[in-house]
C-alpha cells in the first residue's frame, strides 16, 4: 500500500483529474469536515465517486482487498 499526498496549489478539481489521468485506483480527500468526523471522501477509478466513509470502514475494506488481491474493475 502507498500513499501519496498531492501538496499542489491547484483547485480540488484538477487535483481528482490529475489523480484520473495518472490511473490512480483510490483518491482520498480529507478536509475539515472529514477530519472531525474521522471520515474520508472516497472516489475510485472503478466506481467515482464513493461518498464519505468512517476511515475505520474504508482501511477495513482497503486491507480486505489486499488480503483478497481483489482490486475492482472499472466499468466500461
Amino acid at each position: 500500500m502507498r500513499a501519496v499526498l498531492d501538496e499542489h496549489n491547484d483547485k480540488l478539481g484538477a487535483k481528482i483529474r490529475r489523480a484520473e489521468v495518472e490511473k490512480v485506483p483510490y483518491t482520498l480527500v480529507l478536509g475539515g469536515k472529514e477530519a472531525e468526523a474521522r471520515a474520508v471522501s472516497v472516489r475510485s477509478r472503478a466506481k467515482g465517486d464513493e461518498g464519505v466513509l468512517p476511515f475505520a470502514e474504508y482501511k477495513e475494506r482497503l486491507l480486505a482487498e489486499i488480503r483478497n488481491r481483489s482490486l475492482a474493475e472499472k466499468k466500461k
